[in-house]
């Protein structure tokens, strides 16, 4: 297949922004099951003959010291071609060519509907949006099936997904906002912290035991204050385990969340609160804490029927309080937890 040619709003971004939404579209595309697959799955296939086994079509060959019927010495005048160690028409060697081009086309061209948040996320645009998941899925209309998906999964390939991220993200810069230029840093870490637990998961504990290691040794020649620090460092040691949950949302928490990110969930958390007239600050909307019967008066303004139980048990998941009650931070965590912010 030729190679696609991105369009001119693509190229018409700084190379930095091309080269984020490129790789937000690979770290989202290569999740911790999908690496060494294909590998694994040529090795199996490939058997190569050869060796020091003869195939079965040559007949054996007279051998041995002393020839039946030949006039002496050691070596026959005239036997058949059978011997050796190398046969005549048979594959060998270690190389598998079609291996090489497997390799070669290694890279990812499509992206699957349910992987797009978590790849917008990692550019800090809205993972939610359902006018920008709905272009999405109009734009992956007619593929299905796609490179590194499930079976019959609707995907988008790596053309629409620059042509659609170079829009929105042209459009953010348009509106002049002033906290992009320091979020940088964080939209790197925060794909550099994808990429770092995506290996963690592939790997047994054993290996993930070795990888924390040098940081925790490390630390250990810092001063006493530095080492307090070294505390996320060993919460991420235990997170290899893949039936530690409940420290996953601790890891998740302590990534720090983008201007855009803090804006939407304060945003969010002041609806509970009809109390707070207007624009509400954050050091108003700080003091507050969201409870059930906040959950129930947003449930019955909205017209939804919501078990209580179902309330409990969100409270209870994200809360950090005896009571049972969220925060503004709190509800931070919730949001980008749930893929909501």
């Amino acid at each position: 297949m030729p190679p696609e040619h991105p369009d001119a709003t693509f190229l018409a971004l700084p190379a930095s922004l091309r080269t984020k939404i490129d790789r937000a579209f690979e770290n989202a595309v290569s999740g911790p099951s999908s690496s060494g697959l294909s590998r694994t799955k040529a090795k199996q296939r490939a058997v190569p003959e050869g060796g020091f086994v003869l195939p079965e079509d040559d007949e054996p060959a007279p051998g041995g010291f002393l020839l039946d019927d030949a006039p002496g010495g050691f070596i026959p005048e005239a036997g058949p071609s059978a011997g050796g160690f190398l046969p005549d028409d048979t594959a060998g060697g270690f190389i598998v060519e079609d291996e090489d081009v497997e390799d070669s086309n290694d890279k990812p061209t499509h992206i699957t509907l349910s992987q797009i948040p978590a790849a917008l996320q990692m550019l800090d645009l809205p993972p939610d949006d359902d006018e920008i998941l709905a272009v999405f899925k109009n734009a992956a209309s007619g593929w299905s099936g796609g490179r590194g998906g499930a079976e019959n999964e609707e995907s988008v390939s790596r053309k629409d997904w620059r042509a659609v991220c170079a829009v929105l993200l042209e459009a953010e810069g348009e509106g002049g906002d002033l906290d992009e230029a320091g979020e940088d840093e964080n939209e790197d870490e925060l794909m550099e912290e994808f990429r770092a637990d995506s290996t963690e998961e592939s790997e047994s504990d054993a290996t993930s035991d070795e990888y924390v290691e040098e940081p925790v040794q490390k630390t250990r020649k810092r001063s006493a204050a530095a080492s307090r620090k070294s505390t996320p460092k060993r919460k991420t040691r235990r997170r290899a385990s893949p039936s530690d949950t409940s420290e996953d949302e601790d890891e998740e928490q302590e990534q720090p969340l983008t201007a855009r990110q803090k804006r939407e969930c304060l945003k969010s958390f002041a609806l509970f609160f009809p109390d707070l007239a207007g624009e509400a600050d954050e050091d108003a909307v700080k003091g507050k804490r969201l409870g059930i019967r906040e959950l129930t008066k947003a449930a019955g303004a909205l017209k939804e029927k919501v078990k209580a139980e179902e309330m409990i048990e969100m409270l209870e998941a994200f809360s950090t309080t005896p009571d049972k009650t969220m925060g503004l931070a709190d509800f931070e965590r919730m949001m980008v937890s749930t893929k909501m912010a």
